[in-house]
């Protein structure tokens, strides 16, 4: 892509989906203490038809998370901070998901939401 085409899908992006691209790399130094393999279950609260449950599967690897929603094998990244914070970006096409987080040495739970549908909840994964 020519630099006017990179620009156009940009904006494109931002203004149709929301776009919840994973950056390069984090803008701070990630913490390698929750390293491991991680599985869990994503929680709806609307009860909305369209809000599947799912297990969430995946693992941390020098402070980078890499996890899986089943229901629709999306995948979801970020890094986790030294104080164990954590924003996770998703590759799904149709749904713009929005997962944030904190670590624990045994866990590590949050709050989800997506784009364009009434789902949203709580999600927990437990160290393995």
């Amino acid at each position: 892509m020519n630099k006017k085409s990179t620009l156009a899908f940009a904006i494109g992006c931002l203004v149709l989906a929301g776009c919840n691209t994973m950056p390069e790399k984090p803008a701070f130094e990630p913490s390698k203490s929750f390293d491991g393999t991680y599985r869990g279950t994503r929680t709806d609260v609307s009860n909305d038809f369209i809000c599947k449950p799912t297990s969430i599967t995946g693992t941390v690897a020098n402070g980078e998370a890499r996890f899986k929603l089943t229901y629709n094998n999306t995948n979801l990244k970020g890094w986790i901070d030294q104080a164990g914070q954590l924003t996770l970006y998703d590759d799904n096409s149709q749904w713009n998901y929005h997962f944030s987080g904190t670590a624990t040495a045994t866990a590590i739970e949050g709050k989800w939401s997506v784009d364009g549908a009434p789902c949203r909840g709580t999600w927990r994964v437990e160290r393995q």
